[in-house]
């Protein structure tokens, strides 16, 4: 696997989509203590689950060699900037 590959293998399966997996869990156990979900609660959990899934699929194209360096290095930044703008929140 090329660098920026590795990088961003390790990015998705160390860090990203057990974050992802971690507010999913989270949420569950909101939804599932107070018995009544609200539209919004029901909303986010699906959007977590639609973006873990898209994170997963991603993973698998990195693994497989269908994504190119160029294609690796800018999700690396894009996602390290997403992270930032998270931590800065």
């Amino acid at each position: 696997m090329a660098p920026n590959a590795e990088v961003l293998a390790e990015l998705l399966r160390e860090e990203i989509i057990p974050e992802i997996e971690e507010y999913l869990d989270d949420l569950f156990e909101k939804i599932a203590g107070e018995k009544k979900a609200t539209d919004e609660d029901k909303s986010q959990y699906e959007e977590l689950r639609e973006l873990r899934d898209n994170f997963s699929e991603m993973l698998k194209d990195v693994e497989s060699g269908e994504m190119d360096e160029d294609e690796c290095e800018e999700l690396i930044e894009e996602l390290e900037a997403m992270r930032d703008l998270d931590e800065e929140e």
